[in-house]
């Protein structure tokens, strides 16, 4: 799309909302294409006129401050803003804990300018260095009116690797290991053996866990619980372990819930839910309700569509004991996944459970709903043509629009944050291209005519870094993947490189983008030391062939 053809405003209106007009392979995106896109941004472009009239008030439309501030510790930041002519600015931050701090503003009256029917000044907010790491809240008030934006400060030193021998673990298809044959599924008690055996016997640092947090679900997948390593299994009679036994996932964790708590059980419990919060209480109901009128949101009954309504209120207040079945599980897979990271200080891994991140993109039913936004309408998450995917893909998930998730003041991602980094050493930012750009497909469409939308990469790499400070975590990427420009930033801000062994070893080097040719850390594919056998501890532990190949792979 150029100029030339006549689409000169269209191309203008594109780059104002972060959506790309040339195409993965540098040809131009489809008109049709860019036009869609504009329009699940909630931008009017289906029309010339449309296009015209958005562009206008775009070019007349000002903004008092950007949309998220970012920072780093210990540096400061010289926000540049606009205030109405004529108004006095003031600005405060709130921090996290709830405190307030005016800021300088420095008014240029000199440099004032029309903006629409207004003329504007531009100020400078003068953010301090000695601000704590974490999201604060940045308000700039000019009298009668003010804006509030997040204001990130993220660390100045992203957190390091523990130790200089810390270079190597275990990744692909962890989730699949179990611990004998005879089980058809994995469970957070394999994933527990599997990080004894890696740690102690093949003196890895760390294991890739298996996306225990469902793709854009800050909470566990329940059927990953192992039953009868609940405590409160002990306290089963004999037909209640038959059930458990017997029994499907779900069934036996009713039974186990059902079975009395301690009290130093029952206190832990309540503390995890008053932890959890508004957030992990909406989950429970969303399950409840999903259980009933399925999935998908929009075919609910219209009182159960709203979280915060009083229907909900009434359900969840009728269906209390269900709700908490649903919390119930979270704890306990918590407390598995705890256990694993438990035995990886126990091995003496220098890093331990490695969690993988999804970047903010694909909007959950559970998370749209508790958090009372809706995802970008007539278009797909996917992937572009390129090697290994001729016809690149289209998912079943519609993306979250960037404003919609700095509206949210970034909640979706903080709340996958706060679940994945309790446990982990490490925060595994995987598909590393989609925390800078997103690869949106028109319903309908296939995947070669989609088109790339900017995301708020800096904020969102501000939080990561954020929570990694919190828990001490490192932050990793597979960098290969990425055009030099995007890796280099990535490493700037303190993303450690990470690369299969494999793929390491056959092309000779370090990835493009490693930060002055860094030796990345490495994982061995768990596949690749099986050889093609079945994946269980008890045949991969045996196998000298398997010690040997992991020796050969990270030596």
């Amino acid at each position: 799309m150029t100029p030339e053809s006549g689409l000169s405003p269209l191309c203008e209106l594109a780059t104002a909302h972060g959506v790309a007009v040339d195409g993965a392979g540098g040809s131009p995106v489809p008109e049709q294409t860019v036009r869609l896109v504009l329009e699940a941004l909630g931008v009017p472009a289906s029309t010339d006129g449309e296009v015209r009239l958005s562009l206008a008030t775009h070019r007349a439309q000002w903004r008092p401050l950007p949309a998220a501030v970012t920072a780093r510790a210990g540096r400061g930041e010289r926000v540049a803003a606009w205030v109405p002519e004529g108004r006095t600015a003031s600005a405060l931050v709130t921090t996290a804990a709830g405190r307030e701090r005016q800021l300088r503003v420095e008014p240029r009256p000199d440099l004032a300018r029309p903006a629409g029917r207004d003329r504007v000044v531009p100020v400078t907010v003068v953010v301090p260095g000695d601000l704590p790491v974490g999201q604060h809240l940045l308000t700039l008030d000019f009298e009668v009116s003010g804006v509030s934006v997040p204001l990130l400060v993220a660390p100045q030193v992203f957190p390091s690797l523990p130790s200089a021998h810390a270079d190597w673990g275990l990744g692909g298809a962890t989730g699949l290991v179990r611990a004998e044959a005879g089980r058809e599924e994995a469970d957070l008690g394999d994933l527990a053996e599997l990080v004894s055996w890696v740690g102690a016997d093949l003196d890895g640092h760390f294991v890739i866990q298996p996306p225990v947090l469902r793709a854009g679900v800050p909470f566990a997948d329940a059927q990953m619980v192992r039953p009868h390593e609940v405590p409160e299994h002990a306290a089963l009679d004999d037909g209640g372990r038959e059930a458990v036994r017997r029994g499907d996932r779900v069934t036996a964790l009713r039974a186990l819930y059902a079975a009395p708590r301690g009290a130093r059980r029952q206190r832990a419990f309540d503390a995890f839910c008053v932890a959890g919060g508004q957030a992990l209480l909406d989950h429970a109901t969303w399950l409840v309700i999903a259980g009933r009128h399925g999935n998908d949101v929009s075919l609910w009954p219209a009182p159960l569509r709203d979280a915060g309504g009083d229907e909900v209120a009434r359900l969840r207040e009728a269906s209390a004991d269900e709700v908490n079945f649903h919390r119930w599980c979270q704890w306990v897979a918590d407390e598995q996944l705890a256990e694993a990271a438990r035995e990886a200080r126990r091995t003496g891994m220098g890093l331990g459970l490695v969690a993988p991140l999804t970047a903010p993109g694909s909007a959950s039913a559970s998370q749209a709903w508790s958090l009372g936004a809706s995802p970008a309408r007539g278009v797909r998450l996917g992937r572009p043509p390129g090697a290994g995917l001729p016809e690149g893909a289209v998912g079943d998930q519609a993306p979250w629009s960037p404003t919609v998730v700095r509206d949210l003041g970034y909640a979706p991602l903080r709340r996958q944050l706060e679940g994945a980094s309790r446990h982990a050493g490490g925060l595994l930012l995987t598909l590393p291209e989609r925390w800078l750009r997103q690869w949106w497909v028109p319903d309908g469409l296939p995947a070669s005519a989609g088109t790339w939308v900017e995301q708020d990469h800096e904020a969102l790499l501000a939080a990561v870094g954020i929570a990694a400070h919190r828990t001490g975590a490192v932050v990793l990427a597979e960098l290969h993947g990425l055009v030099e420009r995007e890796a280099q930033w990535l490493a700037s801000q303190g993303v450690l490189p990470l690369a299969e062994a494999g793929a390491l070893e056959r092309a000779g080097g370090p990835p493009s983008g490693a930060a002055g040719g860094t030796r990345p850390l490495r994982w061995v594919d768990v596949g690749a030391l099986a050889d093609g056998g079945e994946l269980t501890l008890e045949r991969l532990a045996g196998s000298p062939a398997a010690r040997r190949r992991a020796r050969r792979l990270t030596r």
